[in-house]
């Protein structure tokens, strides 16, 4: 299915789509991830090009639509590898832009377990919460142990994140999954608890 933009940006020039792209929006990424799209789909070499000249939040966007936007932007036929663009994004120093990274990387590229590992490590929740589910996606069952060790983690999101992964393995039985999960009923954050609860409901 073709892609059909939130706002009318056809026919836009460059410099149409620049003056948009950089608008003040506070909490809004879906606006930016829109003109990220645009600047892809009709000027995909220069924005690529002058990625560094963004600032954080719409490099996200940017990031964030090289992965979606395939189905509308032949990447392959402009020359673009995306792959190689996005790899050395992980050596950033912001962590958001090492978050939507490994989040791209993980719909678009061949597998890079060994240059995603240390991030199951990171200071930052979501950073890990993106690796542990960039794992999770790549290896399937061969993951489980390490999610139910995720479980124990000192930080709620990724407990929860474990859990939405461990629920996604449909290999895993629902009995087992059941006493997996029996342990977060207890949890001392409201989102584990209720998810494992929901988790449990719908199982049995």
């Amino acid at each position: 299915m073709k892609h059909t933009p939130i706002i009318r940006l056809n026919d836009k020039s460059l410099p149409e789509l620049l003056a948009l792209f950089m608008v003040e929006i506070a909490n809004d990424s879906e606006y930016y991830d829109e003109l990220a799209f645009c600047l892809l789909k009709d000027h995909s070499q220069w924005t690529l090009e002058h990625f560094d000249s963004f600032s954080s939040v719409r490099q996200c966007a940017i990031i964030r639509a090289l992965s979606w936007a395939d189905k509308d932007i032949d990447f392959d036929g402009l020359g673009i590898d995306r792959q190689a663009f996005l790899l050395p994004l992980l050596d950033r120093f912001d962590d958001w832009v090492i978050f939507a990274t490994i989040n791209s990387l993980s719909g678009i590229s061949q597998p890079h377990l060994d240059k995603i590992a240390p991030y199951l490590h990171h200071a930052n929740a979501y950073v890990r919460s993106a690796s542990v589910i960039y794992f999770a996606k790549r290896l399937g069952m061969a993951h489980k142990d390490a999610l139910i060790a995720y479980l124990d983690d000192p930080h709620p999101l990724i407990r929860e994140t474990a859990l939405d992964e461990l629920d996604e393995m449909n290999e895993l039985g629902d009995d087992e999954l059941i006493k997996i999960v029996s342990n977060c009923l207890n949890d001392d954050d409201n989102t584990v608890k209720d998810l494992a609860a929901y988790i449990i409901g719908s199982r049995r």
